[in-house]
C-alpha cells in the first residue's frame, strides 16, 4: 500500500514531504539533481507558514552543525558540503531525520 502526501487544506508534513522525495526525487521534482528537489521543496514550502519556518529552523540547525558563521541557506550550506547531487540528496535525508531527531 502506498502514502500519498495530502498536499490539500491543512496537509502540511514536510517531514513525509522529504522522505518521498528523497527515495524518488524524479516523480517530484523532475530530476534526481539536488538543486532541483531543493528549488521545489522550497517552492511547496511557500504554500505553508508552518512548513516554511520549519525549514528556517532547519536552515539554523545547519548553521550549527556545520559551524558556519555565513546564512548561504540550508540548499546551499548542503550543496557546499556534498559537491555530488547524489550525496548531496542522500545526506539532505539524513542531516533532516537528524534535525528532527533532536
Amino acid at each position: 500500500m502506498s502514502k500519498f502526501i495530502d498536499i490539500g487544506p491543512g496537509g502540511n508534513d514536510l517531514e513525509d514531504l522529504i522522505t518521498s522525495i528523497v527515495r524518488h526525487p524524479g516523480l517530484y521534482a523532475g530530476s534526481s539533481n539536488f538543486s532541483g528537489v531543493a528549488a521545489f521543496i522550497q517552492g511547496f514550502a511557500f504554500s505553508s507558514r508552518e512548513m516554511f519556518e520549519e525549514l528556517r529552523e532547519f536552515n539554523r540547525w545547519l548553521i550549527e552543525k556545520f559551524q558556519s558563521d555565513t546564512d548561504l541557506g540550508w540548499a546551499s550550506a548542503i550543496e557546499a558540503a556534498y559537491p555530488e547531487s547524489t550525496d548531496a540528496l542522500r545526506e539532505f535525508g539524513k542531516l533532516y531525520e537528524e534535525f528532527r531527531r533532536s
